[in-house]
């Protein structure tokens, strides 16, 4: 929906594969590789996939050796790059303002999975798990219209601002 919307309103300055995109697929993902890394001991886990996420995000992907094997192999199934570009092997003319690919992204995800399977059970969470604070509580329980709806929002208040 974010996506037909910016090459509907913004052409020059779409969204594709955003954040929105990311959770949501990792959150799939998640779902059956749950049984896999509940084995995983959460320290472990957690110091291996954070790692990897660096190393990851610092190298570009087209330094990556086999980076341009793979844009070339998703782009010649049909893909016209897009399956690629979700990965993280975006084609050379591919373009989002907001983009996330899952790798190198989903490996945080998974860091904040394996840190939570060891704090969940700490004294520190145990003293901050029952403390609310009403403005954050709101703004956590409505944080999608939130996100949806900033943006519409600035422009809208940009265009005013600018027109008069």
């Amino acid at each position: 929906v974010i996506t037909g919307f910016t090459l509907i309103f913004t052409a020059e300055a779409p969204i594709v594969f955003g954040i929105l995109s990311l959770l949501g697929s990792a959150v799939l993902l998640m779902i059956p590789l749950a049984k896999l890394l509940k084995k995983v001991n959460p320290a472990l886990g957690f110091g291996v996939v954070f790692l990897v996420f660096v190393v990851l995000r610092v190298i570009k992907v087209g330094d990556l050796a086999f980076s341009e094997i793979l844009t070339a192999a998703f782009t010649s199934l049909g893909a016209a790059g897009y399956l690629g570009a979700f990965l993280g092997f975006p084609p050379g003319d591919f373009h989002s303002v907001d983009y996330f690919p899952l790798i190198p992204w989903f490996l945080l995800f998974m860091a904040g999975y394996f840190f939570w399977g060891f704090i969940k059970d700490s004294d520190v969470f145990a003293l901050t798990a029952h403390c609310t604070i009403r403005p954050l509580a709101w703004v956590g329980r409505h944080a999608l219209v939130i996100y949806l709806l900033h943006q519409p929002v600035i422009w809208g208040l940009l265009y005013i601002v600018f027109s008069l």
